[in-house]
Parts: structure tokens; sequence; C-alpha cells
């Protein structure tokens, strides 16, 4: 891993709104992605919506095994 801060971003999430994940971490608009990985030739978002509206910490680390949320996996 690189110097990025790689903890997770508390957001509220939506119903009616569709998310893009960021799984490649180039993007600067963590959690979320802002298209980087085109340019980089990297993996696409994950596109993700949510049955109620929640507060919800999504991974930056991209580490997690269970993408979007985050399962603590920055720290080991």
């Amino acid at each position: 891993m690189s110097d990025k801060n790689y903890n997770p971003i508390q957001v509220d999430l939506k119903t009616d709104r569709r998310y893009s994940w960021c799984t490649c971490s180039f993007s600067n608009e963590q959690p979320f992605c802002d298209g980087s990985h085109k340019a980089n030739k990297a993996t696409p978002p994950m596109v993700f919506e949510v049955k109620e509206d929640r507060e919800a910490w999504l991974c930056t680390c991209k580490e997690t095994n269970t993408p979007p949320y985050c399962d603590g996996s920055h720290n080991n």
C-alpha cells in the first residue's frame, strides 16, 4: 500500500440513488468512483443501491470481504 489513508469513510446512503464504489483506489473522490480507472486501465466501479436509507462505512483499502462496506481489513 502507498501513503494513502485507507480508513473507511462514513456516508449517508439513500434508497433513490445508485452509487459507484471505487474498486481500484485511483479515484480522488473516495470511496466513490470519479472515472480514474479508465486512464489507469484499472477495474471498473461496483455499482450498488440500498433498500433503505442508512449510514454506512465504505471501504477505501479495497481489501474488504464485504464490498463496498468496510470489514476492518485495513487493520490487518
